[in-house]
C-alpha cells in the first residue's frame, strides 16, 4: 500500500494497524499515574498554546521522507 494511501486511510480513520507478529516482551506493571494538583484535562487543554518559527529555506528531501 502506498505511503499516501496510508495516511489518507489514517486520516479517514480506516487504517486498521496490524497484529503483532513474533514473541512478545513480559508485560509490565506500571504504578498507577499521579492524579494529585494540575490542572483538569479541559482547562489544560484551553489553555494549550504553540508558537512556531519557520526557516526560510527547504528542508532536505531525506529529513521530509523521514518525518513522513
Amino acid at each position: 500500500m502506498a505511503t499516501l494511501t496510508k495516511v489518507a486511510l489514517g486520516m479517514m480513520g480506516k487504517l486498521l494497524p496490524e497484529a503483532a507478529k513474533g514473541a512478545s516482551a513480559e508485560r509490565i506493571a506500571l504504578p498507577p499515574p499521579d492524579t494529585r494538583g494540575g490542572l483538569a484535562q479541559m482547562e489544560a487543554l484551553e489553555l494549550r498554546r504553540s508558537a512556531h518559527e519557520f526557516a526560510p529555506d527547504a528542508l532536505p528531501l531525506t529529513m521530509l521522507f523521514s518525518l513522513l
